[in-house]
């Protein structure tokens, strides 16, 4: 592990995070709790992850990461544990996007 950067989300006691790693250069998104770093499992292929957004919404906890790198922005719905994706939702009219830290926010029913 290289550093630790954009904390930026708390859900199921644990702290997420960027995990940089020193040999690729590519981050992962990680949960902190009681000293230990967990993955978060996206599908993402190796692809460089930061700034990763919790989103709590109708029951369902998602992770909107920045994957500028990997693809157009993407928000993975999480299952229980918060560590493992259970789907995949491309966020409409942003396929040719590349977001840096994109930011998702509520506004009169609409996001």
């Amino acid at each position: 592990m290289a550093f630790v950067a954009d904390p930026c989300g708390y859900h199921n006691g644990r702290l997420c995070a960027e995990v940089m790693h020193a040999g690729t250069g590519k981050g992962e998104i990680f949960a902190y709790a009681d000293g230990t770093w967990l993955p978060v499992e996206l599908p993402v292929g190796g692809g460089h992850l930061s700034y990763a957004q919790i989103v709590e919404h109708a029951g369902a906890t998602y992770v909107l990461p920045a994957m500028v790198d990997t693809g157009p922005p993407t928000l993975f719905e999480l299952d229980e544990t918060g560590l493992k994706f259970v789907a995949e939702h491309r966020l409409q009219g942003l396929d040719g996007a590349r977001l840096v830290d994109g930011t998702m926010g509520e506004h009169e029913g609409c996001w």
